[in-house]
């Protein structure tokens, strides 16, 4: 990834805030319908041990769920950045973060790293909390993490490799199910279709990865992976399954991604379940929100070629629906905060009256 901007190059553990008034972070100490669930629930530390960092704008349709996914996988806190939202996705994190492990932090400009997602991962890794995590996490609203390894939380996949600085986790894209009008509900539980083996290198097959790293071995933190190793040596980059990565583009700032052959895909041990699509209805909605440049490109429109590329419903997985008894009980407790609830609905009616009566054209 290229840094724009006058500070390009520096590592982010020494950039200040500037422009941004100084956030107190409260300690992880989560209260009322929330703390009971916390207090009880196993491996959850109350420490910033394992982060998850995300960029978000008009998603509040699906943040209590994709909240409560991965305080259910383990992850300890979630720190979110947001621009320009519509729908109250802002407010709804803000009564989130009064009794759960989820902070908010609006991201308004100016740009001075070049673009709105780049602003925000600058940002992030300025915070103690997220230079200080065991683990760091970027990933979007629509995407979650999948663990099939022991008791399928995020401890179990980092406890595999302990002499690793990253992790890679690979797409798995799924695809809209046929729908055309999304009528709520829990996405993991409503679109169930997705690739049915691994994509193929050199064809039109997307291939992606997210990562989970150790943020003290980094000094910045990329889209994709993080960069500007800070030890000696090239960093220790695994896939889920164990095998080596290339880092090549960890090293500097030009490119994103990994330059993988056929031998480092899998989805072994662990993925990231890429909904990019799901319904019509829902797909308007991601294109009118545009991409992490603010960009409305035609990219996302239906029926582009990446739209038809990432639409797979070869199979059926119902991997992350065998763990929704457990995320309903923090979906149940989030909603019991007050306010939340009540800011979901308003975000559906928002919702219908600008996206649901679109035509799939539009």
């Amino acid at each position: 990834m290229v840094i724009g901007g006058p500070r390009a190059g520096r590592p982010l553990h020494r950039i200040r805030l500037t422009g941004h008034p100084r956030k107190v972070c409260r300690p992880c100490n989560p209260s009322g319908p929330v703390a009971s669930l916390v207090a009880g629930h196993p491996g959850q530390v109350m420490e910033p041990g394992k982060v998850i960092v995300a960029c978000m704008r008009n998603e509040a349709l699906f943040v209590v769920e994709w909240v409560a996914h991965h305080l259910a996988i383990g992850f300890d806190r979630i720190v979110v950045f947001t621009n320009d939202c519509e729908d109250g996705t802002d407010r709804l994190l803000d009564l989130l973060g009064q009794e759960a492990p989820v902070e908010h932090h609006p991201n308004p400009g100016p740009y001075a790293e070049g673009t709105i997602q780049k602003q925000a991962l600058h940002l992030a890794c300025a915070l103690d909390h997220v230079r200080q995590a065991d683990w760091v996490l970027h990933i979007d609203a629509d995407e979650f993490v999948n663990v099939t390894a022991g008791r399928r939380r995020i401890g179990d996949l980092v406890a595999l490799y302990p002499g690793a600085d990253a992790i890679a986790l690979m797409w798995r894209h799924f695809g809209s199910a046929g729908k055309t009008r999304w009528e709520g509900g829990s996405v993991v539980e409503s679109f169930t279709l997705c690739e049915g083996r691994l994509p193929q290198i050199g064809s039109d097959d997307p291939v992606g990865y997210k990562t989970l790293f150790r943020p003290r071995a980094f000094g910045m933190m990329g889209v994709h992976t993080p960069k500007l190793p800070l030890g000696q040596g090239p960093p220790r980059v695994v896939n889920t399954a164990g095998r080596a990565m290339p880092v090549e583009k960890l090293l500097t700032l030009r490119g994103s991604g990994y330059a993988v052959t056929a031998g480092h895909l899998t989805w072994d041990n662990a993925c990231l379940h890429h909904h990019h699509v799901k319904s019509d209805d829902l797909h308007l909605l991601k294109r009118a929100r545009g991409d992490a440049n603010g960009r409305r490109n035609g990219k996302r429109k239906i029926g582009s070629a990446f739209y038809t590329a990432s639409n797979r419903n070869d199979v059926e997985c119902t991997s992350l629906v065998e763990m929704r008894p457990e995320v309903r009980l923090w979906e149940s407790r989030l909603r019991a905060i007050p306010g939340v609830a009540e800011a979901e609905a308003s975000a559906w009616g928002w919702f219908r009256s600008r996206f649901q009566t679109a035509t799939a054209g539009a």
